[in-house]
């Protein structure tokens, strides 16, 4: 679940999720997929040496995505990192992909926290403030 809302620090564009695949998440999808050149294959899979086909099924940190912006907070450069993290299924069916939640810290010189609100990112700022 995502409960990060910010009016100060509205998140950025992150990279699209593939929509889903009702295929099961096994090994014969994968020799299935290399066979027909699915396009299926680049969405759902990762190059993997360990297993028997050179793929397996991509899992929820394939698709964590971080961002860093520096954005100007009431007159000061701050710098954020937003992190997406994505929940995967991993039973056999159907194979989708959610957000499961979004990280925010934001940083001033060697100053780092967490967000929580834009209350508290307010008093944040205005402490580094000049």
């Amino acid at each position: 679940m995502n409960y990060y809302r910010s009016k100060l620090a509205p998140l950025p564009e992150f990279h699209p999720l593939p929509e889903y695949t009702d295929a099961a998440n096994v090994e014969e999808n994968i020799k299935h997929w290399i066979d027909t050149k699915s396009a299926n294959l680049d969405m759902f899979c990762r190059k993997d040496s360990t297993n028997k086909y050179g793929y397996r099924f991509v899992n929820s940190e394939d698709f964590k995505d971080i961002i860093d912006e520096t954005r100007k907070i009431m007159g000061v450069d701050v710098q954020f990192t937003f992190t997406r993290r994505v929940h995967t299924t991993d039973h056999l069916c159907p194979l989708y992909f959610s957000v499961w939640y979004h990280a925010v810290t934001y940083s001033i010189g060697d100053d780092t926290e967490l967000y929580v609100s834009d209350a508290q990112l307010k008093r944040f700022v205005k402490q580094h403030k000049l």
